[in-house]
């Protein structure tokens, strides 16, 4: 008797604490209220537990708290986005990436491909921004990790590539450089992304253009024409690269490539008198040497100004003899 009275109160111990452990239906809305309460509040993080909660808790019920938990479990993607969104907004760009990478995964779990897909896209694009940070600062190895972990998550984002081109560009380093402007330009044409196709375009064709003049400028004149023709192979309407044609044509006593690009430069150049008196000069020189005095007397006429008068002067006066040239 005294066993079974000892087991009996055992029993009835064990089934009270059972009962008042156990979860009930109003306990999971009790809990889903607290967790909408904190997300009001902002409070997002102290939310997403408290919905897990709800989950949990839901679980324990079944039945008539199932609606409960799909409408805490659809709170879940929300409030991981709301908070990936909110540390991009105060720049915690490593930190920003990280959560829109949760708030993927977790959209995914809970069937919410909307902030699945807006936050897949997010994680490229803060990759680059750090990554322009990083080339900013001259920090060129950091620059190129963030460029390939955005183009890890985005394969065809003409902006990363674009600018891993500008990071050899920084250095120097005009194989590289062309070769990730030659890929952005593809890619930004397959994407209609006309905007980085145009300033990879533009970053190209004033990398050779600066090389070029530099080599002309040093006297190594095949390698020069050769940039400069590489350069004029990406933008043909450029009035620059067309003067520059021809004034290093002219060091080589290629005349008539002198005058077909001085006259290409004439077309394009959309400069004052100053701008066009030095294009004038080297036309000028070119048809003087090429024997043609009329068609140079003309170029030098119109290249008489500025920091070019003199010399222009000069050759219209004793060289050319120019008919009716007076000295001003």
């Amino acid at each position: 008797m005294k066993r079974f009275t000892i087991l009996a109160s055992l029993v009835v111990t064990l089934v009270a604490f059972t009962s008042a452990n156990a979860q009930t239906h109003e306990d999971v809305i009790i809990a889903f209220n607290q967790a909408t309460e904190l997300a009001q509040q902002g409070n997002h993080t102290g939310a997403i537990t408290a919905f897990e909660n709800v989950i949990t808790l839901a679980d324990q019920v079944g039945g008539e708290s199932d609606e409960i938990k799909t409408r805490a479990q659809n709170q879940l993607p929300t409030l991981h986005f709301i908070i990936a969104r909110d540390l991009f907004s105060a720049q915690q760009l490593m930190e920003a990436a990280q959560a829109f990478k949760v708030a993927a995964e977790v959209a995914e779990q809970f069937g919410n491909q909307q902030i699945a897909q807006r936050s897949l896209q997010a994680v490229p694009q803060i990759y680059l921004r750090q990554g322009n940070i990083h080339l900013n600062n001259e920090e060129f190895d950091l620059a190129l990790s963030m460029y390939d972990q955005a183009l890890s998550y985005q394969p065809a984002y003409a902006a990363a590539i674009y600018q891993k081109g500008l990071v050899f560009r920084r250095q120097e380093d005009l194989e590289n450089a062309l070769t990730y402007f030659d890929r952005a330009i593809q890619v930004a044409s397959q994407t209609r992304d006309t905007d980085i196709g145009a300033r990879a375009t533009q970053a190209a064709r004033n990398f050779l253009l600066l090389r070029g003049v530099d080599a002309m400028e040093n006297n190594r004149l095949r390698p020069a024409t050769q940039l400069l023709r590489q350069a004029l192979e990406y933008d043909n309407d450029n009035a620059e690269v067309n003067y520059r044609l021809s004034e290093v044509y002219n060091k080589q006593a290629m005349w008539t490539n002198a005058i077909e690009h001085a006259n290409r430069a004439l077309q394009l150049e959309q400069g004052g008198r100053t701008d066009r008196a030095r294009i004038y000069f080297e036309l000028g020189y070119a048809y003087k040497n090429q024997g043609n005095e009329s068609a140079a007397c003309d170029a030098f006429t119109n290249a008489a100004f500025g920091s070019f008068r003199n010399a222009a002067e000069h050759f219209m006066e004793h060289e050319l003899r120019c008919p009716g040239f007076n000295r001003r």
